[in-house]
């Protein structure tokens, strides 16, 4: 395992998480992954907790409210 590092998501980290989210077949045709991102990190109830290794995003965790039920 190479270096790790566990941080809070950023406007900058936009296009990793959704391409993550869509990996891993999070996203749905109904909910805009964008708008979600935006609303996560802008909303002071919710961040979107980052794993990164060697600069790599490998885990993302949206936590607080999401917009959703």
């Amino acid at each position: 395992m190479g270096d790790s590092e566990y941080r809070i998501a950023g406007e900058a980290d936009r296009d990793a998480v959704i391409a993550l989210w869509q990996a891993c077949d999070l996203t749905r045709p109904w909910n805009d992954p964008g708008a979600d991102f935006r609303k996560a990190i802008e909303n002071t109830t919710s961040d979107i907790l980052l794993l990164t290794e060697n600069d790599i995003l490998i885990a993302a965790v949206m936590v607080g409210y999401d917009g959703h039920r």
